[in-house]
């Protein structure tokens, strides 16, 4: 009798084991998927401004500065390589859980859509995003457009992910925040890499268009049908870059034939690499790379942005619950905290790229607790 018992015991913990490894296992967790973690958890009809848009957004405007200093909400819905493809899918997803006085797309990813058969790089872009997303009808559709085989694997992300030990780690971070019940840093990145360049080009008063591809016309005129129908009021932003080859130089040009095409429809575009020292940035020291702004860039553009919301677009302060205040109210304090290591770390030999981790929140913490010591 004991020797049954004993096999018994024996195979409930291989069962345990096995199925504690997968859970551990399955979770494929970067700074992607935590922002968009992140935005589900926010209050519902809480956001007065939503970015949709790539890397540019969340390395560029900080919603938790923006609040302390100007008092509006704002989330980024934003994902590295993000599409032009997966924006009417996006901005869908937003409607369902806010309903912002703006809806703010960046359009860097504008400048090149792809046609349906999208190659596995381009998938692993949508399942920054989908592989958050709840079920929803949403969600089915944007599986079916653009998912030819695996979709089981959108549904049950753990399908793709599980197995790689990388992903225990991945767990604790994915979980700490899901607990707290909401993000410190409201999906911000920064970085104190440096890139090299030979040269920064003087594009301010370059107003030269290229033509985009036959694909991008349509999907860019069906993403404008669709904006056109909103409710909300939708404007189209392009980001700083700093411009310092010939390939960012017919990038810039074909942002603003994407501009010449977004006003002649009404809607409302502004390009920042016409707005450099409007700004005022320094394009030598505000950037680590030519598509993104470390974090005193980020400080900077946040500012000028806040400041443009507020006066042209009538962004006022929310109508937020006692709760929700108070975790704007931290959100903003660490933002700052967030800032003061960026200073600390900036010339750092190993560069890192940071993000709302719980290795950097302790480092916060720390900072914190020695302000107030």
């Amino acid at each position: 009798m004991k020797c049954y018992i004993k096999r018994a015991l024996a195979i409930v913990l291989i069962v345990v084991i096995a199925f504690s490894l997968f859970v551990l296992t399955q979770n494929h967790v970067d700074h992607n998927t935590l922002r968009i973690q992140g935005f589900y958890q926010e209050e519902k009809n809480s956001l007065d401004v939503v970015w949709i848009g790539a890397s540019d957004v969340f390395t560029g405007f900080s919603p938790g500065l923006a609040y302390g200093e100007y008092g509006f909400t704002s989330y980024p819905y934003a994902v590295d390589s993000n599409t032009i493809n997966f924006f009417k899918s996006q901005i869908e997803e937003v409607l369902k859980y806010q309903n912002p006085k703006c809806i703010i797309v960046e359009t860097t990813g504008a400048r090149d859509a792809y046609d349906r058969s999208l190659s596995d790089e381009q998938l692993a872009v949508m399942r920054q995003y989908t592989d958050v997303m709840p079920l929803s009808h949403n969600k089915t559709d944007t599986v079916n457009e653009f998912v030819s085989k695996g979709k089981l694997t959108y549904y049950v992300p753990a399908l793709a992910h599980c197995g790689k030990a990388e992903n225990i780690e991945n767990t604790r971070v994915k979980y700490s925040q899901k607990f707290r019940g909401y993000t410190y840093l409201k999906g911000i990145t920064t970085s104190n890499s440096k890139q090299s360049y030979d040269k920064i080009l003087d594009v301010n008063d370059d107003l030269d268009t290229m033509a985009l591809s036959d694909t991008t016309y349509s999907v860019l005129d069906n993403l404008l049908d669709y904006c056109d129908t909103l409710d909300c009021r939708v404007i189209f932003i392009r980001f700083p870059h700093r411009i310092t080859d010939e390939d960012g130089h017919n990038k810039l040009k074909q942002h603003n034939e994407i501009g010449r095409i977004i006003t002649e429809r009404g809607f409302d575009f502004y390009n920042f690499d016409h707005a450099i020292d409007e700004i005022g940035l320094d394009l030598e020291n505000d950037f680590y790379s030519d598509s993104h702004l470390n974090a005193h860039g980020q400080i900077k553009l946040t500012r000028y942005l806040s400041e443009l919301l507020i006066h042209r677009y009538d962004i006022g302060k929310p109508d937020l619950s006692q709760k929700n205040i108070e975790r704007w109210n931290t959100s903003y304090e660490y933002t700052k905290l967030f800032y003061q290591y960026y200073d600390l770390h900036e010339n750092d030999p190993e560069k890192s790229v940071w993000y709302e981790t719980p290795g950097l929140i302790k480092q916060l913490d720390s900072l914190r607790n020695n302000h107030g010591s």
